[in-house]
């Protein structure tokens, strides 16, 4: 989002949207805001949990946020292959960068309250810091998939750009996918094992 995104933005989309300048930087404001106002809606009336519960409903929030993931990069995509010799709207990309907001929300709030709650009290923080090591892979991570994106020839055509980042994306959306589908494997047998411990400490 603060690299690969705002790079195709300032390259492929208009720059002023309703007459107001409208540069890169204000897409990150847009989804700051998206997280403040789903955030609010989703604190709301929260349920008492037993930690097998607690369990599976993190992993399903999880798998949630990458599906909502993919739909983000799925419409940025379909946006890259209109056959438009124009700059795209910002109202294309917006909806990308709430969703981007929403499934930050079901990942890493949620993240940080399953390893205090599901943690033993002698590895929370420990738990904690594996947690956060794991933010620091992923962004590694995104620098090197960023790399995908990357434009070697600075003064190409607009179609030509449309096309590279059409092909750049769609990349990252399959691998997005394989994600994703990993994920609803690691959530069910998840599911599978904390439903049979549960069940085997009720018998």
């Amino acid at each position: 989002m603060f690299l690969s995104l705002t790079l195709f933005i300032s390259r492929l989309v208009q720059p002023v949207w309703l007459g107001i300048h409208f540069p890169p930087p204000y897409y990150v404001t847009i989804q700051s805001i998206g997280i403040l106002v789903f955030g609010f809606f989703m604190s709301r009336h929260l349920p008492v949990l037993s930690s097998a519960a607690h369990g599976i409903r993190t992993g399903n929030k999880f798998l949630l946020s990458m599906f909502i993931m993919c739909l983000a990069y799925g419409l940025i995509t379909y946006v890259c292959f209109l056959d438009t010799n124009t700059l795209l709207s910002p109202l294309l990309i917006l909806p990308a960068y709430l969703l981007i907001s929403l499934a930050e929300l079901l990942l890493s709030p949620v993240g940080l309250a399953a390893v205090t709650i599901l943690a033993s009290r002698r590895k929370v923080s420990t738990m904690m810091g594996i947690f956060f090591i794991s933010l620091g892979l992923g962004a590694f991570l995104s620098g090197k998939l960023a790399i995908i994106t990357s434009v070697n020839q600075p003064d190409l055509p607009l179609m030509a750009l449309k096309q590279h980042y059409a092909q750049s994306f769609k990349t990252l959306f399959l691998i997005l996918i394989s994600a994703t589908l990993c994920c609803a494997l690691l959530n069910g047998i998840i599911r599978y094992s904390l439903k049979s411990l549960t069940k085997t400490q009720v018998d």
